[in-house]
């Protein structure tokens, strides 16, 4: 995905690469990430949707899995509110509470799905640097503690 100051025609690159990824016919989602906000909700809304449509036909383990990994990283989002998803919660994956490792777990899940069903997913994540500088100031806020 383009990286690159405002106004360096980021956006424009990235419609572009929906537009083929979507011709190529793969499953596209599009988060803009949140200076201050929730970022978990967004991806978990977004993957939902991607997954619901790979339910879709005959039933397949690896999307009954993916779903019931998003449901364990989305079970109840920091601002108390849920997803709905009709599976079980798969224990121990996207459930540590560990965002890094819980997001792993969700997208290695919903790559395997969609390899199950022939396609791939592009996830592209505009004003990651938001995402960044929320890690930074979380890590420093830690660090403190620890001092």
């Amino acid at each position: 995905m383009p990286i690159g100051l405002r106004g360096s025609a980021r956006p424009s690159c990235s419609i572009g690469f929906h537009e083929i990824a979507r011709e190529e016919r793969l499953r596209v989602g599009f988060i803009e990430a949140p200076e201050s906000g929730d970022f978990r909700g967004l991806l978990a809304t977004r993957l939902r949707a991607i997954l619901l449509d790979l339910d879709r036909g005959a039933v397949s383990k690896a999307v009954t899995r993916a779903l019931g990994t998003l449901k364990s990283f989305a079970y109840t989002l920091p601002d108390g509110s849920s997803i709905a998803i009709d599976v079980d919660a798969v224990a121990g994956r996207g459930d540590s509470g560990v965002l890094s490792e819980d997001i792993t777990d969700l997208l290695v899940a919903t790559g395997e799905a969609a390899h199950d069903r022939g396609t791939g997913v592009v996830l592209a994540i505009d004003e990651v640097q938001y995402l960044l500088a929320r890690q930074r100031r979380r890590s420093q806020r830690l660090s403190h503690l620890f001092l």
